[in-house]
């Protein structure tokens, strides 16, 4: 079984004093089966505190309650009494201790006698090495080594003299872009297999072709499976001297001077492969990586397209081709690739780190952020997943989320400046802390002296922290690289407005006035230099830019700023003080009717119709009504 191989080797490496190897050999056999009580127990003993220590015997324990070493070392470590069944051990009795008693001397018989002659045991010792060195002789030229290669998952026979190679009817493909060490070792902060509880499987080989009587080609095998490339190099160099002819060999010494970052002799050894074997596929993906690590900008197009012509089953060719494509700004050539691949190796972390970034590119930030967190769920020791599902968190205008994903790859990759830029992003954008902004952006420039856009982001920075003197040192610097950028000199005339600079804010403004070239543009520059108006005592000019946001679509200009536009108007124009005359009606007569009475408005008509005296009937008049003109204003 492979785990018993490789806890035979833990334990050898322990016995050699090799206690890094036998930890990290421990370690990946407890990611694949935390039962076994036997791994915790030899990991209590590589392990480097006390703490730790105790946590493994508990595992211990846990499994098996009745494991008396376990807990005779719990009792040793202090962390439980003594209990009456453990039994002490035996003491050893020393072979100084024979010499303080006298005992009688045996006469020795016949036989004792012939054991003991020196020259007979000489010759026994003779025979006995002699018969050992046959068996070691017989063992390593007629006998196949009793270890099995546990990276295969393809196998190419390759035949001197034959230039084309011969594969299995069902080849697996492999799973990542990047050979990477199932047991990294890192300088510095732990690494992330060990602090993460990841199911990580070792890389398998694309090719692993038989070669019984190169034991060296064997050995470099089952270095390349434990990630030691170093002894793989050795052990490969030894093999392409038996067997100059192989194609494979070859490939693999170019994958060992890959792995240890001698590019230019990898890169020799591809190219004599591919002289071997012309339709060697492995090969042309080796010369490709090779020449992308010398030159970020070299054309390996042909390469990779040769690789996948060769062997359409070859994953690693067309992950390849895709993040090259998505470095040449061509996200839907890179698309197709990245789908083929996904039919041959659906579940790997790489492949979905790529899919992430293509959708990043198209615009498609939900499906980016879905990718991104698919890759960093089946490999958390993958790094580029940890920066992809940030950028996807900062796409998708959470860029608190994003914070921690950078930090953990930061410390890795101290010397990724657009991460470290991305951060200053993060922790800016977020309000979460902007000095660690500014330290972030400071790393970058550090790093890299290319990235002048971060002058621009260290003065939004100071902006948002009030340092409207530092803000506008950032952003003049920015703009005697940029000048004519409307963000700069936007953001220009808003740090001389925090810097109380008022006037000058409004001359900047007016001069950033100049380059908007859209209504979003607009709506920030009226915005500001409304606020710079009021700030220089100019209320008309302020008025006049708050009238004008609020003219422009609701589309483009946000609730709030309308808000805060309908509020300053509010203040400058007061409902009692109208600074336009008001229309008001013309002058106009109106007949108004009233009724005056008279002073004696009485008269008594009396007719007589006989001699005789008859009473008479009054009739008094009521009043009489006159017009009389009056005027309203």
């Amino acid at each position: 079984m492979p785990e018993d191989i490789m806890l035979k080797e833990a334990i050898d490496a322990l016995a050699k004093g090799q206690r890094t190897r036998a930890r990290d050999l421990l370690a990946r056999l407890l990611r694949a089966d935390q039962t076994n009580p036997n791994y915790w127990l030899w990991m209590s003993s590589v392990v480097e505190s006390r703490s730790e220590r105790i946590y493994c015997l508990e595992s211990v324990l846990r499994l098996d309650p009745d494991h008396a070493a376990a807990k005779r070392g719990m009792v040793l470590l202090g962390a439980r009494p003594p209990e009456l069944e453990v039994a002490p051990v035996v003491p050893v009795r020393r072979k100084w201790g024979a010499s303080l008693e006298e005992e009688p001397e045996i006469p020795l018989t016949r036989w004792q006698k012939i054991t003991t002659n020196p020259l007979l045991r000489i010759g026994v010792f003779v025979l006995v090495g002699l018969f050992v060195i046959g068996m070691m002789a017989y063992g390593v030229f007629g006998v196949r080594s009793y270890y099995n290669d546990i990276g295969e998952i393809r196998r190419v026979s390759i035949t001197p003299g034959t230039p084309q190679p011969s594969t299995t009817p069902e080849p697996v493909p492999t799973n990542t872009l990047v050979v990477r060490s199932p047991t990294p070792t890192y300088v510095g902060p732990m690494p992330l297999w060990m602090l993460l509880e990841a199911t990580y499987t070792p890389v398998p080989l694309y090719v692993n072709t038989p070669h019984p009587i190169n034991e060296a080609y064997r050995s470099g095998i089952r270095a390349y499976t434990r990630g030691e490339f170093q002894s793989m190099l050795s052990f490969m160099q030894q093999a392409s001297q038996m067997d100059p002819d192989s194609a494979d060999t070859r490939y693999h010494l170019g994958e060992a001077y890959r792995f240890t970052g001698d590019i230019e002799k990898a890169l020799e050894a591809y190219e004599k492969s591919i002289e071997l074997a012309p339709s060697f596929a492995p090969a042309y993906l080796g010369r490709a990586r090779c020449l992308l690590i010398i030159n970020r900008a070299a054309n390996v197009l042909d390469d990779l397209q040769l690789a996948i012509q060769y062997d359409p089953l070859l994953t690693d060719a067309y992950l390849i081709k895709a993040e090259y494509l998505l470095g040449r700004d061509d996200p839907e050539a890179a698309m197709e690739d990245l789908l083929a691949a996904k039919e041959l190796y659906p579940d790997s972390p790489l492949l979905h780190v790529l899919f992430a970034q293509a959708y990043l590119d198209i615009g498609e930030n939900d499906l980016a952020l879905q990718s991104a967190l698919r890759a960093y769920m089946l490999d958390k020791t993958l790094l580029l997943a940890y920066k992809t599902l940030a950028m996807a968190y900062m796409a998708n205008e959470t860029p608190f989320d994003a914070i921690d994903y950078l930090e953990t790859y930061l410390r890795y990759q101290e010397d990724d400046a657009s991460s470290w830029m991305a951060l200053g992003h993060a922790q800016r954008l977020s309000g979460n802390d902007y000095p660690a902004a500014i330290a972030a952006y400071d790393q970058a420039i550090k790093l890299d002296r290319n990235l002048t856009e971060v002058y621009i982001f260290r003065g939004k920075t100071y902006i948002e922290m009030g340092e409207g003197q530092l803000a506008t040192n950032e952003l003049m610097t920015a703009m005697r690289l940029y000048p004519n950028t409307f963000d700069i000199n936007l953001h220009l005339g808003r740090a001389l407005l925090v810097a109380d600079r008022p006037k000058d804010a409004s001359r900047q403004l007016n001069s950033a006035a100049k380059l908007a070239n859209s209504d979003e543009e607009l709506a920030a520059l009226y915005y500001w230099r409304a606020l710079s108006g009021e700030a220089s005592n100019d209320p008309l000019a302020a008025i006049k830019d708050w009238q004008s946001l609020i003219e422009l679509p609701d589309d483009v200009v946000s609730a709030e700023w309308i808000k805060t536009a309908n509020e300053h108007l509010l203040a400058l124009i007061p409902p009692t003080a109208t600074p336009t005359p008001t229309r008001t009606p013309t002058q106009t007569i109106t007949p108004t009717p009233t009724r005056t009475p008279l002073p004696s408005a009485t008269a008594t008509p009396t007719r007589t119709a006989s001699p005789t005296f008859t009473p008479t009937r009054t009739v008094t008049s009521t009043s009489i009504p006159t017009r009389t003109i009056t005027s309203t204003p």
